[in-house]
Protein backbone atom coordinates (compact mmCIF):
# COMPACT_ATOMS: atom_id res chain seq x y z
CA UNK A 1 0.00 0.00 0.00
CA UNK A 2 0.80 3.40 -0.74
CA UNK A 3 1.86 5.49 2.06
CA UNK A 4 -1.29 8.34 0.76
CA UNK A 5 -3.29 5.44 1.03
CA UNK A 6 -2.70 4.27 4.50
CA UNK A 7 -2.97 7.68 5.77
CA UNK A 8 -6.88 7.90 4.20
CA UNK A 9 -8.09 4.12 5.89
CA UNK A 10 -10.44 4.92 8.84
CA UNK A 11 -11.51 1.84 11.16
CA UNK A 12 -15.13 1.59 8.58
CA UNK A 13 -12.39 0.89 6.19
CA UNK A 14 -10.32 -2.36 8.46
CA UNK A 15 -12.04 -5.99 8.43
CA UNK A 16 -10.25 -7.64 10.97
CA UNK A 17 -12.66 -10.46 10.80
CA UNK A 18 -12.53 -10.88 6.93
CA UNK A 19 -8.77 -10.20 6.94
CA UNK A 20 -9.00 -7.22 4.42
CA UNK A 21 -8.81 -3.32 4.36
CA UNK A 22 -10.47 -1.19 1.73
CA UNK A 23 -9.02 1.38 -0.26
CA UNK A 24 -11.42 3.80 -1.86
CA UNK A 25 -8.64 6.90 -2.76
CA UNK A 26 -6.20 4.71 -5.06
CA UNK A 27 -3.55 5.90 -7.50
CA UNK A 28 -5.81 4.99 -10.19
CA UNK A 29 -8.97 6.03 -8.87
CA UNK A 30 -10.61 2.75 -8.40
CA UNK A 31 -11.38 1.25 -4.67
CA UNK A 32 -9.45 -2.24 -3.87
CA UNK A 33 -9.77 -4.74 -0.84
CA UNK A 34 -5.89 -5.25 0.18
CA UNK A 35 -5.64 -8.72 1.84
CA UNK A 36 -4.11 -8.46 5.61
CA UNK A 37 -1.08 -10.91 6.98
CA UNK A 38 -1.84 -12.56 10.47
CA UNK A 39 0.86 -10.17 11.51
CA UNK A 40 -0.73 -7.27 10.40
CA UNK A 41 -4.53 -7.82 11.88
CA UNK A 42 -2.23 -8.45 15.11
CA UNK A 43 -0.41 -4.64 15.28
CA UNK A 44 -3.65 -3.42 14.37
CA UNK A 45 -5.65 -5.06 17.27
CA UNK A 46 -3.17 -3.38 19.27
CA UNK A 47 -4.39 0.34 17.68
CA UNK A 48 -6.76 2.28 18.94
CA UNK A 49 -9.85 2.57 17.92
CA UNK A 50 -10.32 6.49 18.23
CA UNK A 51 -8.74 8.90 16.42
CA UNK A 52 -5.05 10.10 17.31
CA UNK A 53 -2.80 13.03 16.48
CA UNK A 54 -0.51 11.00 14.54
CA UNK A 55 -0.26 12.62 10.91
CA UNK A 56 1.77 11.58 8.15
CA UNK A 57 4.67 14.42 8.52
CA UNK A 58 5.01 12.56 11.99
CA UNK A 59 4.81 9.69 11.20
CA UNK A 60 7.89 9.66 8.68
CA UNK A 61 9.76 11.33 11.98
CA UNK A 62 9.05 7.68 13.38
CA UNK A 63 9.83 5.86 10.11
CA UNK A 64 13.51 7.75 10.49
CA UNK A 65 14.25 7.12 13.79
CA UNK A 66 13.32 3.15 13.23
CA UNK A 67 16.09 3.08 10.41
CA UNK A 68 18.37 4.91 12.94
CA UNK A 69 17.63 3.10 15.28
CA UNK A 70 18.00 -0.52 13.30
CA UNK A 71 20.87 1.02 11.86
CA UNK A 72 19.53 1.02 8.14
CA UNK A 73 20.63 3.61 5.64
CA UNK A 74 19.52 4.98 2.52
CA UNK A 75 15.85 3.43 3.20
CA UNK A 76 12.48 5.28 2.19
CA UNK A 77 8.78 4.43 2.97
CA UNK A 78 8.33 3.37 -1.09
CA UNK A 79 10.90 1.36 -0.74
CA UNK A 80 9.02 -1.28 1.99
CA UNK A 81 6.45 -1.66 -1.30
CA UNK A 82 9.15 -3.41 -3.70
CA UNK A 83 10.25 -5.38 -0.21
CA UNK A 84 6.63 -6.40 0.16
CA UNK A 85 5.55 -7.50 -3.46
CA UNK A 86 9.98 -8.88 -3.64
CA UNK A 87 8.51 -11.68 -0.86
CA UNK A 88 4.93 -11.93 -2.08
CA UNK A 89 6.48 -13.03 -5.25
CA UNK A 90 8.10 -15.93 -3.60
CA UNK A 91 5.20 -17.30 -2.30
CA UNK A 92 2.74 -16.17 -5.23
CA UNK A 93 2.54 -17.59 -8.91
CA UNK A 94 2.92 -14.71 -11.07
CA UNK A 95 -0.45 -14.25 -12.45
CA UNK A 96 -1.16 -14.31 -8.91
CA UNK A 97 0.21 -11.43 -7.89
CA UNK A 98 -0.37 -9.26 -10.68
CA UNK A 99 -4.25 -10.17 -10.58
CA UNK A 100 -3.80 -9.27 -6.86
Amino acid sequence: MRQGEIWGLTWQDVYLGKCFVRLHDTKNGSKRDVPLSKEAIRLLELLPRKAGNTNQTSSAVIFGRALELANIKELTFHDTRHEALTRLARKLKVLDLAAW
